[in-house]
């Protein structure tokens, strides 16, 4: 019980910074040598710098931007995160 109480924190304390809107606690989360894989947009991003620039840019991008977990699991040192992604649409 305790692994999986484990594992749902680490994704909690994810979702907590992309929605704090803090590139540089997004990036606390991961270690320096971080691999971050954003599927949906297709960006790979390696080491805290890339990982900053990204997340800085999506907060600019979607100021409203909010992140919602629905499910995480981790199996053999990987793990994948099920989540929604809302904003709303701005006319420009």
């Amino acid at each position: 019980m305790a692994a999986t109480q484990k594992k749902t924190s680490i994704a909690d304390g994810m979702f907590a910074a992309w929605n704090s809107h803090d590139a540089g606690k997004v990036v606390a989360i991961f270690t320096p040598d971080v691999l971050y894989e954003d599927v949906p947009l297709g960006v790979v991003n390696h080491g805290s710098a890339e990982l900053h620039k990204f997340a800085a840019s999506v907060f600019e991008a979607v100021p409203d931007a909010k992140f919602e977990l629905v499910n995480s699991s981790v199996d053999r040192g990987h793990g994948s995160i099920e989540w929604i992604f809302r904003y709303r649409s701005r006319t420009i």
